[in-house]
């Protein structure tokens, strides 16, 4: 192999892949990234084994040829390099690098070693708009547990209904849903791993707002593939049956709270501050009559603190309580400026809502206190 290709695109591109390369790797190639050169293009390659990263990029090929060499050596030397071309080279398992006046000369592993990288083929099953689906992401991916004894839990559901596509997670505490207009052809739905989802967020955060993302499931039904323009990310696929989520969402309320989404937030952080020894925990008061919101904490070590002030509430009076950063952590999620809080009572779920967009839930389950403080 032998080419030239400026630093900056290089650059770019291995930061990239590299996000796809465990530190932690039982197999020494999985350490490294893949180059070759295909059709005037330079291809680089990461994996994880979990999720896998593709980009081509624009190089002028001398030799066509591959090589794996250690990702974060590469990186970080290339790094080092002045904004200009740099000129790579292989010779046997070793890639050599060179611009102006630097060269390295890199250790590497036979490409033949190198694990296969799925790709995408002819056939797409949908695209969309990659902002509207990394922003939906975002808005649910925050929920996924992070326990793998329960695996689907570590994933966001795909789930395809009519005309529309849910985008769904839960750690069995909290449960988030996004839903947007796309025609999705994925059968019963498909559960992706919250670490790919996430990265795939990255990915379309440095994308031409022009270009669909493609999606496309293989044909062993065990991986996903994302294509955005020159950049494909592959990823397994969580085997599992999603719960029914729908079991726990609220049909009604007894009491509705609506309020600004920053003034409830700065609330929840005020009270929180006593919360930290206690689960961070705080207890939501609300009085109809009144019009009265009161967030509480207290803890025997630090003390107690109380916020109350008025606002529309309609229904029962009610006191609940509930993890303050489960709180902070929906309404950060809200793309309105206020929002609505809908409760059946001090131990049944609470379901927050952006108002003005019918599109996003979030649920979060109470916490149950001991001698009903």
């Amino acid at each position: 192999m032998k080419l030239s290709i400026l630093q900056e695109n290089l650059l770019k591109a291995l930061s990239l892949a590299g996000r796809c390369v465990s530190a932690k790797q039982t197999l020494p190639v999985l350490s490294n990234i893949l180059l070759a050169t295909e059709e005037g293009r330079l291809r680089i390659c990461a994996t994880n084994l979990e999720t896998s990263l593709t980009l081509w990029v624009g190089a002028k090929v001398e030799e066509e040829g591959a090589i794996t060499v250690p990702a974060r050596v590469l990186t970080d030397f290339v790094s080092s390099l002045p904004n200009e071309k740099v000129s790579l080279s292989v010779n046997e398992e070793n890639l050599s690098i060179s611009c102006r006046g630097y060269l390295a000369n890199l250790a590497g592993i036979a490409a033949s070693e190198y694990p296969p990288v799925p790709r995408l083929n002819e056939e797409t099953t949908f695209s969309i708009d990659p902002k509207i689906f990394a922003k939906a992401i975002g808005q649910v991916a925050f929920t996924a547990s992070t326990d793998e004894g329960r695996a689907v839990l570590t994933g966001v559901y795909l789930e395809p209904e009519e005309k529309n596509l849910n985008l769904v997670s839960t750690d069995g505490y909290r449960l988030a849903r996004k839903t947007f207009d796309c025609p999705a052809q994925l059968g019963e739905g498909l559960v992706l791993p919250a670490r790919s989802a996430l990265e795939l967020v990255k990915v379309a955060g440095e994308a031409d707002e022009e270009e669909p993302l493609k999606i496309a499931v293989t044909k062993s039904k065990n991986q996903a593939i994302f294509a955005l323009g020159n950049v494909q990310l592959a990823t397994r696929l969580i085997d599992g049956t999603f719960p029914n989520y729908r079991q726990i969402l609220p049909k009604g309320f007894q009491t509705r709270l609506l309020i600004g989404v920053e003034e409830l937030a700065k609330a929840v952080r005020v009270a929180a501050v006593f919360a930290r020894d206690l689960g961070s925990v705080v207890k939501l008061g609300l009085d109809p009559g009144s019009k009265k919101v009161t967030l509480s904490s207290s803890t025997a070590q630090v003390g107690e603190g109380e916020c109350s002030f008025e606002a529309s509430i309609e229904g029962e009076p009610v006191k609940a309580a509930f993890n303050s950063r489960y709180l902070i952590d929906a309404l950060n999620a809200l793309n309105s400026t206020q929002v609505s809080l809908e409760l059946n009572g001090q131990t049944s779920p609470m379901l927050l809502k952006p108002v003005g967009d019918s599109s996003y839930l979030h649920v979060i389950m109470p916490v149950r206190l001991q001698n009903n403080q």
